[in-house]
């Protein structure tokens, strides 16, 4: 193994979390001069992953031992793999990312959004139609399910809420194409600005492992915003004194 390579795994690995063996084999499957941690390939995919890291801030019910409760991340090209760090913060980020409505009311969560595969250790997330994926990984099948029953049962009441991601599994329904020509627009200027701005959210999922070394706490939480046509990601820690980076087992 040359230097560079091993430099660049190394890299890599402080970047996403992932094993030195996982970064490693990924650096070496590179052409020369790729960056160790790719860019996503299409606008849809970055939206997507902007949408994804926002949801990972600004919804902040529990507690967790890592930055966001991302235990690593896998970026590809065309996909991005998070190990989520336990069942309740799946919970979580599964509420605030598959969409639902109540009549009269705006979708919530990410139109068009839907489980697609389930794997022994994962789920995928695609929004239909568009080449967007996300892997949710780190937890056994049997979890992904509690998970999701959990999030029925605890902050949802299916007898008011249409589950978009239930009822039509393999299209997306009328409410969903709706609110998406209503706030997804290409030609309103708020829009514009931030998809324009995606690249800095889905480049900052990619490398979520990044806070691990930054913060020494169990929350970090943020908001996006859109100003003069210049689209800003503000991030917030709260640090528990005399306490380096890194997970611990107890909080303050």
């Amino acid at each position: 193994m040359s230097a560079l390579h091993q430099d660049m795994s190394l890299l890599r690995r402080l970047n996403t979390g992932e094993s030195y063996q996982q970064a490693h084999r990924a650096v070496a499957r590179l052409k020369d001069g790729t960056s160790p941690i790719p860019e996503a390939a299409s606008s849809a995919q970055r939206c997507f992953e902007a949408r994804v890291l926002l949801a990972l801030l600004e919804f902040r019910d529990v507690y967790t031992r890592l930055p966001l409760g991302i235990a690593s991340v896998h970026p590809e090209p065309h996909s991005s793999a998070l190990a989520v760090e336990s069942e309740e913060r799946a919970t979580e980020l599964l509420f605030n990312l598959l969409p639902s409505y109540a009549e009269g009311h705006e979708v919530s969560g990410v139109p068009g959004l839907r489980i697609t595969r389930r794997d022994k250790t994962a789920i995928e997330l695609k929004v239909l139609g568009e080449p967007a994926l996300i892997r949710l990984t780190g937890l056994p099948a049997k979890l992904w399910h509690s998970a999701e029953m959990s999030m029925l049962t605890k902050w949802i009441d299916p007898s008011s809420m249409h589950l978009c991601w239930r009822s039509s599994r393999w299209s997306w329904t009328v409410a969903e194409r709706e609110h998406n020509a209503r706030w997804e627009d290409g030609s309103d200027r708020f829009v514009r600005v931030t998809k324009a701005g995606a690249w800095l959210a889905s480049g900052l999922l990619r490398r979520a492992a990044l806070l691990h070394t930054v913060a020494n706490t169990f929350l970090v939480d943020g908001y996006r915003g859109a100003a003069f046509d210049v689209e800003r990601l503000v991030l917030r820690s709260s640090h528990a004194r005399e306490r380096g980076p890194g997970p611990h087992r107890s909080y303050e």
